[in-house]
């Protein structure tokens, strides 16, 4: 990706303290860029990412059994999507996202301790 980025600019990593985990953390996140509408997650499936927003927004969709789906939150620079990978979690939220630019931290990271 070509685009500038700062992990400050998605404001829950920028509250994070800029000691040692900061350091470890930000070069994990990965540059990316999604498509108007993408759907980041699958109802049933792993999650394999936590996606920072840093210019975009996010909806968090839900699916009903009858097939239709509401839309259940928002989240934009202030937030995560894909909590439950560090709460441990699942869920039948799909989020759907909106164009622009994205960091993303992969479930397959090096130890605190590597």
């Amino acid at each position: 990706m070509s685009f500038a980025h700062d992990p400050r600019q998605n404001y829950l990593l920028a509250a994070l303290p800029s000691d040692d985990r900061a350091a470890a953390l930000f070069p994990q996140l990965e540059r990316v860029q999604m498509p108007l509408g993408m759907m980041i997650y699958e109802s049933g499936r792993p999650i394999q990412h936590a996606y920072f927003p840093t210019t975009s927004i996010v909806s968090l969709l839900y699916e009903t059994e009858d097939g239709g789906s509401a839309e259940i939150a928002v989240i934009g620079n202030e937030g995560v999507v894909g909590i439950t990978l560090f709460l441990g979690g699942g869920g039948d939220q799909q989020p759907s996202g909106c164009a622009e630019r994205w960091l993303r931290l992969s479930t397959a990271r090096p130890s605190p301790d590597e």
